[in-house]
């Protein structure tokens, strides 16, 4: 028995756990009867290959021979059920042990917190106790690991960690409780936990550098410091947790002070060898601004990462996020040729690259490649699938992507939402709001159906949706408020747009602002718009572009000339903004109205010569109508010609010249 027992042991420890079910086999056929030691390490084996049918057979093999309420053997069922994922028959095991002892309660706790059953886990945790059996450390770390949020139960284990000195003599009980904390938001509780472990490692450090580079970024790369003059040899672990806390806006200086020591510290073998540091430090300095720093990480030690999706995930991440779509796209197809295998996060991030560049027919292949990979009903995947064919102009195409999710999550019905009011189909997208979207709006849902409503002018569906915000509690938030206020004014309430407005003192932004400019302008009271302006600055908000947009335009309407003729060269004087093509079309409509159609045009001509911008076929366009209303044909010839040299097949244009 004892031979036998050995080498099933030896199996079922080693990388072919099976062969250990083909000696017991042997074993029974020599007629050698297994004991407790022989069915402890066969569970193992069960353990190892993750199967809940064999468990099921060696368990009522132990029923039989009478042994089910043996603790030892009651403990290795339970362990074994639940690594296998069926934690109801690991309670059931455990349940069927006659003396629980403190290593099978351990067991139960360890598999139910694993199982994210917390409040189980912390009932099985009272139920010991009440047995009189007292908890050491392994109880302790699987209690503590269930605990997500501050509480009286969390401050208890805590206390009676403390009471038994284990928080400070035991480093695993000490890391649980700062990584609980952490988890908690709860820094300063973290703080006084982390002094009070005796014997740090480099765990203890881990998860401290961790917790401040969650909840206190400007402190993880002095924690750091401090962790190098205690002599304790910082690993991969560690650096990936300082990655996390230096991205922006931290200095790019940081990113390349991390990136020496992970180098330097390496010893013998440079740690940024490791797949999941070079991912986080390529993800840093994407977030950093610094793709060169970037593409340097890909691209060193790139033998040792080659064929691992995740790097090249993040490089092409990094080249979507800092704007470079073809060199993305570009990668995309070295990772294709390499034979690296692509997955969801490889397919958004191309997608984003192509919907970013306009390029409908690299996306309709990648879209190809998608189907190919059975990845076209992926939530994510689709989802993006959804924006490329919106923005490209394909409601259709879009709706038939979204109609492919199983389930669509919340970012789905607000990306379907937006495709309808993007593409002029504001009643499709209340429609779906209204009677077909099942899952509770967020922000985003709101801020998309409210643009609906401006577009479909849809006041009281808007007044509605105001009322279901109000429920919802979100309207505080000021970008939804800042929404409300838009929908309001463009809808030509702007007695409503003034009451949410007015709820809005010290909290109101340059879109708050900006949305009650536009209303004013765009419903005939636009001599108001300057002095709103004038109190927006009191108020310490700064113009922005829109601003001057919304500005321009109301004097364009109140035929306030020389007002907006200063507004536009105070626009001009501001460094901090550029002068957008918008801006010189509302000059150009400000003097068209006013009938300075001479000095348009003058304007118009000059563009190129002294400002970073063409005349645009809309802005020619602009002065045709003046032409037309104040009768000046001659001009109005010109203009239109300018209109087709720009755009050969402008409608307008053409009718003019025929005339």
């Amino acid at each position: 028995v004892a031979m036998y027992t050995a080498l099933i042991g030896a199996y079922a420890r080693s990388n072919d756990p099976s062969a250990a079910f083909t000696l017991l086999r042997q074993m029974q056929a020599d007629g050698i009867p297994p004991n407790r030691i022989t069915l402890v390490e066969i569970l193992s084996a069960c353990t190892a290959l993750h199967s809940i049918h064999l468990g099921d057979r060696i368990h009522q093999w132990i029923i039989d021979l009478g042994l089910h309420r043996d603790s030892v053997l009651g403990t290795a069922l339970l362990t074994t059920f639940a690594r296998s994922g069926s934690l109801d028959r690991a309670k059931a095991a455990f349940t069927a042990i006659a003396r629980k002892d403190l290593i099978a309660w351990n067991a139960i706790i360890t598999a139910t917190s694993h199982s994210n059953r917390s409040h189980e886990a912390l009932d099985l945790f009272r139920r010991m106790q009440l047995d009189g059996i007292h908890p050491n450390a392994i109880t302790l770390v699987a209690v503590l690991s269930i605990f997500q949020e501050s509480s009286t139960d969390a401050r208890a284990v805590h206390s009676l960690a403390m009471e038994s000195a284990m928080d400070e003599s035991s480093v695993a009980v000490g890391n649980s409780i700062v990584n609980m904390y952490a988890r908690c938001r709860d820094l300063d509780r973290a703080r006084l936990a982390f002094a009070r472990i005796q014997s740090k490692n480099v765990v203890s450090w881990n998860v401290m550098i961790s917790a401040h580079s969650q909840l206190d970024r400007l402190h993880p790369l002095a924690m750091f410091h401090a962790m190098m003059l205690e002599g304790i040899k910082a690993d991969a672990t560690t650096f990936v947790n300082l990655a996390s806390g230096l991205a922006a806006p931290s200095p790019l200086r940081d990113g390349e002070l991390l990136h020496r020591c992970a180098r330097e510290l390496g010893g013998g073998r440079t740690l940024i060898y490791d797949a999941v540091l070079a991912t986080s430090l390529v993800t840093m300095f994407a977030k950093c601004g610094s793709v060169a720093h970037a593409r340097d990480i890909f691209h060193e030690n790139f033998h040792c990462h080659e064929r691992n999706p995740v790097v090249w995930n993040a490089i092409i991440a990094a080249l979507v996020q800092n704007h470079d779509f073809s060199d993305a796209l570009l990668l995309f197809r070295t990772m294709q040729l390499q034979g690296v295998p692509s997955d969801a996060i490889t397919f958004v991030s191309t997608i984003d690259a192509c919907t970013a560049l306009e390029d409908f027919s690299t996306g309709r292949a990648l879209h190809g490649i998608i189907s190919e990979s059975s990845l076209e009903t992926d939530t994510i995947v689709a989802t993006a699938l959804v924006n490329f064919y919106s923005k490209s102009r394909r409601l259709d195409a879009a709706t038939a992507a979204f109609q492919r999710i199983p389930e669509p999550d919340l970012v789905a019905w607000n990306v379907l939402i937006a495709a309808h009011v993007d593409n002029a189909d504001s009643s499709t997208a209340l429609e779906i709001f209204f009677h077909r979207m099942e899952l509770k709006p967020d922000r985003i849902t709101f801020i998309t159906t409210l643009a609906a409503c401006v577009t479909a002018s849809a006041l009281p569906l808007g007044r509605r949706l105001h009322e279901q915000i109000r429920q919802r509690g979100l309207h505080s938030d000021v970008i939804v408020a800042s929404a409300l206020v838009d929908m309001y004014s463009k809808c030509g309430s702007l007695e409503e747009a003034y009451k949410v407005f007015s709820t809005m003192a010290g909290r109101r932004n340059s879109a708050t602002w900006n949305a009650l400019i536009a209303g004013h302008a765009q419903h005939g009271f636009s001599g108001r718009a300057p002095s709103l302006v004038r109190e927006m600055q009191l108020e310490g908000v700064e113009p922005d572009s829109l601003t001057y947009v919304g500005l321009l335009l109301a004097c364009s309407h109140a035929g306030l000339l020389e007002d907006g003729c200063k507004f536009f060269a105070a626009l001009v004087e501001d460094k901090r903004l550029a002068v957008k093509e918008e801006h010189y079309g509302c000059v150009v409509d400000l003097l068209g109205r006013a009938g300075k159609l001479a000095e348009a045009e003058e304007f118009l001509l000059g563009l190129r010569r002294a400002m970073p911008v063409a005349a645009s076929a809309a802005m020619w366009t602009s002065l045709l109508s003046a032409c037309g209303v104040h009768g000046d044909m001659e001009l109005a010839r010109r203009a239109a010609r300018r209109v087709l040299d720009l755009e050969p097949r402008h409608p307008a244009a053409f009718v003019v010249l025929s005339n």
